[in-house]
Order: structure tokens, then sequence, then C-alpha cells
């Protein structure tokens, strides 16, 4: 299965409003090499809407299952609530894709390990199959 999932900020930006308008001007958060641009005040970006880890987020989701050849056999979408065990940054992706991934290079020391409901080689054989889907 692989999913994706977009904040929803519905319930922080009243349809209509001030900041609806401005949201809807921006479109989207613009994301330069040493810089953000975002869509939303940054609070709202940074603490309510993202998509950070353990804590309960309303958002949009797309779930598809897929077979070992990337071929969707079914799809459902939908609204969620999401609990993230894990946020990569690009280069860990990488670092797994090209097997020299060091597991010290990611933040667990927020997660307790009673809620460790994912492995590192469990995270690696799921960004490795991404991969292969994507190749």
């Amino acid at each position: 299965r692989v999913g994706v999932h977009i904040a929803d900020v519905s319930t922080f930006v009243p349809f209509g409003s001030a900041l609806d308008a401005e949201a809807l001007k921006r479109a989207t958060s613009v994301y330069l090499v040493q810089k953000v641009i975002p869509m939303l005040p940054r609070k709202l970006c940074e603490q309510h809407c993202s998509l950070n880890t353990l804590g309960d987020k309303l958002a949009f989701t797309v779930e598809w299952t897929m077979d070992a050849k990337g071929n969707i056999t079914n799809e459902w979408m939908g609204q969620t609530v999401i609990r993230n065990q894990c946020k990569l940054a690009y280069e860990n992706a990488q670092s797994i894709i090209d097997g020299n991934f060091d597991p010290a290079s990611i933040d667990l020391a927020h997660i307790p390990p009673s809620r460790h409901m994912w492995t590192i080689d469990k995270l690696k054989e799921s960004v490795k199959g991404l991969w292969k889907i994507a190749e």
C-alpha cells in the first residue's frame, strides 16, 4: 500500500475568511533552497497543520494498493486521522536507496520505545520498495 496524506487545514482556516482568500491566492507553500514561503501563517504550517511525528493530524488521504510492478489494484480516498511514526528528509531516503543509511541520522528520541510500531529494517524495506516501484 502507498498512501499520500495532505494536511486538512479546514479546521484552522474558515471558508471565506481573509486567511482562506490569501491561502487561495498562494495555492501552496513554496520551498526554496534555504527558505520556505508558507501558504498559511508559520504557526499553522509548522505546528497545527504539519504532518509531524506522533501527534494525531487530520488529513485527506489517497491510498493505493499496488502489485510488485506498480500496477494499481485498488484505490481509496477519504478523510483520515494519521499519526506519523517517523519523519525522513530526502537525504535520509536517498541514503537508504544508496545503501549507506545511518540510523543515527534520524531523530528517534521523541518516540518512546513503547511506541515503536516499526523498525529501522522495516523503514528501509519500505523506502526500497517504493524505489523499486518508481524505477
